[in-house]
Parts: structure tokens; sequence; C-alpha cells
């Protein structure tokens, strides 16, 4: 339950950001600051969200031990 209610809101959150957040790659563009802030919003909240998802195991020793 709790997996699936981080992913919900997870998935929730991010529509929203895409919905507020103009997203370009023209780094010329005058709301490429707003665009950049969006995607690094983004970023940071699938990162937090995979490391809730390890449930307190390690990435990385479980790959070395097999």
């Amino acid at each position: 339950m709790r997996f699936g209610l981080v992913g919900a809101l997870t998935g929730y959150f991010f529509v929203n950001l895409r919905a507020t957040f103009p997203l370009t790659l023209d780094l010329s563009a005058w709301y490429a600051s707003g665009s950049l802030t969006g995607l690094g919003i983004a970023a940071a909240l699938a990162f937090v969200t995979f490391w809730i998802s390890l449930g307190g195991r390690s990435l990385l020793r479980d790959a070395l031990e097999n």
C-alpha cells in the first residue's frame, strides 16, 4: 500500500509539474530557467522515489554478491 501511494502521488505531481513549468531544451529562450527548474525537480523526485522503493536494500551490494 505504501509504495502504491508513493507512486500515485509521484505520478500526480509529475502531471501537475508538466502543466505548470514550460518545457524547452532551447537554453536561449526566456523561460529556459523555469524549464530547467522543473526538470531538476522531476529528476530529484524520481531519485527519491527510487531510493524509497529499495526499502533499505543496497543496489550495488546485491548486484556484487550474485
